[in-house]
Parts: structure tokens; sequence; C-alpha cells
């Protein structure tokens, strides 16, 4: 932010580029940076033109650097740029409804959810075994949600239950990797490629998504949608979803009955039971699943929806 501020950006050159490329509207891509609010709204600002705003992760709730030194002081100088900035745009795009709504009121400026688009356009042939699996990254401590499912899923007597979570993650931790057991209920496979990812989508049983239920990583995630939950809807498989239930990736899944969803850190077992015990409830998560994989994470719906917004603001 320091180098931007003393550095000669706004020069002839490149508001001669803005005006022979002659855009008729500003979009910027948020995040937690404050000079790239400020290039833009002043670009924006230079053409007349208006200004809208994409959010797809959460930055000005959430410090990230809080409790480090400056930390509090960076985040209020972004928080004066994002301000004066969302005074002068025209609309936010956010992620889910929770930051549709929050960011409304934050700002007082029209706000659109617009989801993550899916890349399975059907749901995905194959027959569906008995395995549960996770594919992914493991950052926010997932791999204890997982270890906790692993863990619970040993103690069930059930017939036909897969014996281990099947996790496929590029993760590479030693002090990750040593709690992927088989004794803690997890088969760890690796890192593996896009084509074997819906391959193992269409054979398992359940999808995992899960968030951690530590105080410090449900603020950091509040507001996150993993972009897997868009093509975990769209591939026919159920998904298992766990973790605290006020996170907006497992409220959107709870609220739309898309998932089957254990929201209680201390009825896993339980939970993970009668999961097991009733497969018609899972087919019933799938088919509002794929519902919902259809209203809203369709790519072309999506973009003209985005398309459709872009062309009334111009029009004003």
């Amino acid at each position: 932010n320091t180098w931007w501020a003393l550095g000669k950006w706004k020069t002839r050159k490149l508001l001669d580029w803005v005006d022979g490329f002659a855009p008729d509207i500003v979009f910027l891509a948020s995040g937690d940076y404050a000079f790239t609010y400020r290039i833009a709204r002043t670009l924006a600002k230079h053409r007349g033109l208006p200004l809208v705003v994409s959010c797809m992760d959460d930055y000005y709730f959430f410090n990230k650097n809080e409790g480090k030194l400056l930390g509090k002081w960076v985040h209020r100088r972004l928080m004066k740029e994002v301000r004066r900035t969302m005074v002068y745009a025209s609309c936010i795009y956010a992620i889910c409804d929770k930051m549709s709504l929050d960011y409304a009121e934050l700002f007082g400026i029209p706000t659109h959810t617009m989801a993550t688009p899916s890349t399975i356009s059907e749901p995905l042939p194959g027959a569906r075994g008995n395995s549960i699996s996770y594919i992914g990254g493991l950052g926010g401590d997932r791999h204890l949600q997982l270890v906790r499912l692993g863990q619970a899923l040993h103690r069930i007597e059930c017939e036909g239950k897969p014996s281990c979570i099947d996790v496929y993650s590029p993760e590479s931790r030693p002090e990750v990797l040593a709690h992927l057991t088989e004794e803690n209920g997890i088969r760890f496979h690796g890192k593996i490629s896009a084509g074997e990812v819906l391959e193992v989508m269409s054979r398992s049983m359940a999808l995992i998504h899960t968030e951690s239920f530590d105080p410090q990583i449900r603020r950091r995630v509040a507001y996150s949608v993993s972009t897997k939950i868009a093509d975990s809807l769209a591939s026919g498989t159920c998904i298992l979803a766990y973790g605290p239930g006020e996170i907006a990736s497992i409220r959107y899944l709870s609220d739309n009955g898309a998932a089957y969803c254990i929201t209680d850190g201390d009825d896993v077992e339980q939970c993970l039971q009668d999961f097991l015990a009733h497969p018609e409830r899972r087919q019933a998560c799938v088919e509002r699943a794929l519902r919902l994989a259809r209203e809203n994470h369709d790519q072309a719906r999506n973009g003209r929806m985005l398309l459709s917004t872009m062309e009334e603001i111009c029009r004003r």
C-alpha cells in the first residue's frame, strides 16, 4: 500500500489507455489491499463511469492481521478506502446471501448474490458405492474435523458402512498428515487430477464439506462458501456437511435442505449413524441439491444475470 501510495501510477499513459479502451463500466474484484480500491475509484471518476464491486471473500468484518503489529491500523486504512469506494459504487456482487444482506446494511447500496458456477452440467453417471470422500484442501483445521468424523465412523455398528473416510488432498504438512491415519478412520490418498475428482465423486455415497468449530476460524470463514460446493451440489452425490450452523456455507446447505448437516460437534456419532441408516434421506438431499444447482449455480444463468444488472446500471 505504501509503495503504491508513493509511486506515480496515475500517468498520462494510463489515462490515455483507459480512454482508448473506452469502457462502459469499471469492475473491481475486491481484496484486502487499499490501493486497488483507490485505483478503481479514480479511473471510474476520470471517465465518469459506474463502478461495481465483486466480493468473493470477507475482507471487511474480518481482519486477518488482528493481533499483529499495526494490524488494526492497516485494517482501518483499508476500510477508509473501501467506504469511499462503496459511496461511489453502483452495486456489490456477493458470494452468498448472508454476505449480501450484511454488506447491504454496512454500505447502504444494492447488493446481488452471485454464487459460484458449477463446472458440472449434468449429474455424474456411475454406480455410487459406499465410500465417504473428502476432496480439497485441509486448511482451517479441517483435518481435525475429518478425524472426528472418522473416529465416529469407527465406533458405529452398521451393515455395509465404509471402514474409513477417503481423503484426497494436496496436503503435505507433516503435523497434519500425522492425524490422517486409518486408526483415526482416515485413508489418505494425496493429490488427484481433475478427471479423477469427477470419478471419485461419481462412485462415492457421500462428499464431505466441513468447517471448524474453533471460534477464531469460525470468524474467519463466516462468509465463505467453498468453490467446490457448486460442483458437489451438481454431482448427484449426497453432501455430508459438518460444521457450525451459522457459517455461510453450512447455513446455505441447511436452509435449502441440500445436504445432510451435522451442526452439533457433540452429536457426531448419532447423526452419522442416522445418515448411514437412511438412504431415502440421502436421496432427498440429492434431489434438492440438484434443484439448487440448477437455480443458483448454472454458469449461463449467472452470466445472464451479471450482464443484465450491468446493462441496467449503464443505462441509468
